[in-house]
């Protein structure tokens, strides 16, 4: 008789994402340095971070989206090519760089997606923002739980982004209420700190307005803007390091 995937739990797996997390710190903390801090800093140097201008900021935005999108990649990568073994950062840099191709790919499709929900969101508001807002949450769950794991499937299959789609339906078929209890628990480890790193950074800014003027005053020459990035670092380190612990949990099974 074909036994069936062994059970695995949401706290289990929050439990791997930490030690993960924690294994690979140095290297995971400085890939987001250098890429998604480093992105930051460069479009400071060169004013393109709060410009006016409508194609600057489409660019700006752009960058940004890139460099995290190959953070994660990397991440995945360098996680993957480790396995249990806690690697050196700069074998761990290079290779996850190195091998972080096809994740990229996958991910930039995840992320159009999520751009997707995102206008989808902006539509619907303009009849109802509560129900416009569900939606996208609701929406937002289901990439999640569905294709969680498609980034490091298309890096350590090797799998185009299509292809790497399908692999992660399959892994997280039969496991997605697993994984929405899951994610529900990375949302309740990241969200207090992110809460706490918001009131350090923009005191008691009551409005979108107060917190775009706090903004503007925020550059690298101030203390604030390296508490806000750091706490960022940590923040997306602990989420790109959930990609590969869960695929591999998954796979496992």
């Amino acid at each position: 008789m074909k036994k069936g995937p062994a059970p695995i739990s949401s706290i289990d797996l929050l439990r791997r994402t930490a030690e993960t997390w924690w294994r690979d710190f140095a290297p995971i903390t400085l890939l987001a340095l250098m890429l998604t801090t480093g992105t930051d800093l460069i479009l400071y140097l060169i004013g393109a971070a709060h410009s006016p201008d409508p194609t600057t900021v489409t660019l700006a935005t752009t960058a940004r989206a890139l460099a995290f999108v190959l953070f994660f990649s990397a991440v995945s990568a360098g996680t993957l090519l480790g396995g249990v073994r806690r690697l050196s950062p700069r074998t761990y840099i290079l290779g996850g760089l190195k091998l972080a191709q096809p994740g990229l790919v996958a991910a930039l499709l995840l992320a159009a997606m999520f751009f997707l929900v995102l206008i989808g969101e902006l539509l619907l508001g303009m009849a109802s923002r509560i129900l416009a807002r569900a939606l996208s949450i609701a929406a937002t769950g289901g990439i999640l739980i569905v294709w969680l794991p498609a980034i490091p499937a298309a890096v350590a299959e090797r799998l185009g982004p299509t292809a790497a789609l399908r692999r992660a339906a399959a892994l997280t078929r039969g496991r997605r209420w697993m994984l929405l209890g899951f994610t529900a628990l990375v949302a309740l480890v990241i969200v207090p700190p992110a809460v706490l790193l918001f009131y350090t950074v923009f005191g008691h800014a009551l409005s979108a307005a107060d917190v775009n003027q706090r903004m503007l005053e925020i550059n690298p020459a101030t203390i604030h803007y390296w508490v806000m990035e750091l706490g960022d670092v940590l923040i997306r380190g602990f989420c790109a390091a959930a990609l590969p612990t869960a695929y591999l949990a998954l796979r496992s099974e």
